[in-house]
C-alpha cells in the first residue's frame, strides 16, 4: 500500500509526540531524572536516539550527556595504531560529537544542556 509521504511522515511526527506527552510518570521523571546518557555512534539509528533523547530531556527537565566510545581499529597485520591515526579518529569524533549538540540545542532551543564525551575503547 503506498502513503501520500507528507501525511504519513506528518502522522508518524504526530504519534511520536503524543507517545512523549503521555508519559504517565513524567513528574516522578522529572525529580529523579537529571542526566540522559545516550551512546552515538554516529549512524542514522544513533542520531535519531539522540533526538528522541533531546525531547525527553526536554519534557522532564533532565540534561544530555552524549558518549561515544572511540573504537581502535584492528588491522591484519602486526603493525600497530599510530598516533597520528589516532589523533585523526579522535577529532572526527570530536567535531561529529559538536555538530550533533549543535542540532540538539537547537532542536530544543537552549533548554536542554548537552555534555560531549568520547572515551577509547575496544
Amino acid at each position: 500500500m503506498l502513503f501520500d509521504d507528507q501525511s504519513h511522515i506528518q502522522g508518524r511526527k504526530r504519534s511520536y509526540y503524543e507517545g512523549l506527552n503521555n508519559i504517565s510518570l513524567a513528574s516522578n521523571l522529572s525529580r529523579d531524572m537529571k542526566s540522559l546518557v545516550t551512546p552515538v555512534n554516529f549512524s542514522v539509528n544513533s542520531h535519531n536516539a539522540a533526538r528522541y533523547a533531546a525531547d525527553l530531556a526536554e519534557l522532564v527537565g533532565a540534561d544530555i550527556h552524549l558518549l561515544h566510545v572511540l573504537q581502535i581499529p584492528l588491522t591484519n597485520i602486526d603493525v600497530p595504531t599510530t598516533e597520528y591515526i589516532m589523533g585523526e579518529l579522535q577529532t572526527a569524533a570530536e567535531e561529529s560529537l559538536n555538530e550533533l549538540k549543535q542540532e540538539l540545542v537547537k532542536r530544543t532551543c537552549g533548554k536542554v544542556q548537552d555534555t560531549l564525551q568520547w572515551k577509547l575503547g575496544e
